[in-house]
């Protein structure tokens, strides 16, 4: 629920920085608007490049629908495809709670031990 609320406040936000490109606002404004504009492009491509390094070669390929939701929606979509690969696409609490691992179903209360889809990311 949140995170729909947060992919529509992007949406906005989309909108209202892309206005300005084809309906100018007013001078000292235009300026400001242009600028977070680019700054918005440069941080949701970064998100977009260091998820595609994070990714191990054994992990599935992110396919360009998704990679496009993420550019978009930037850390909303991130969260919301985190939770759908970590905790699969149900959470059931109570006493026919089904538990995940990795987006496998566990049939029984175990440890959850398993090898990540995304390495460390390494600067040095």
């Amino acid at each position: 629920m949140l995170l729909n609320l947060g992919r529509l406040l992007m949406l906005c936000v989309w909108a209202f920085l892309l206005l300005n490109v084809f309906h100018p606002y007013p001078k000292p404004l235009t300026y400001f608007i242009n600028v977070a504009l680019i700054f918005m492009i440069l941080m949701h491509g970064l998100q977009l490049v260091l998820l595609r390094a994070t990714q191990t070669k054994d992990a599935p390929p992110i396919d360009r629908v998704t990679q496009a939701k993420v550019f978009l929606f930037g850390v909303f979509e991130l969260v919301a495809w985190q939770k759908n690969i970590f905790h699969g696409n149900s959470e059931k609490r109570g006493r026919n709670a089904r538990f995940y691992c990795a987006g496998v179903k566990l049939t029984k209360r175990e440890p959850c031990i398993f090898n990540s889809p995304f390495k460390p990311l390494s600067i040095w």
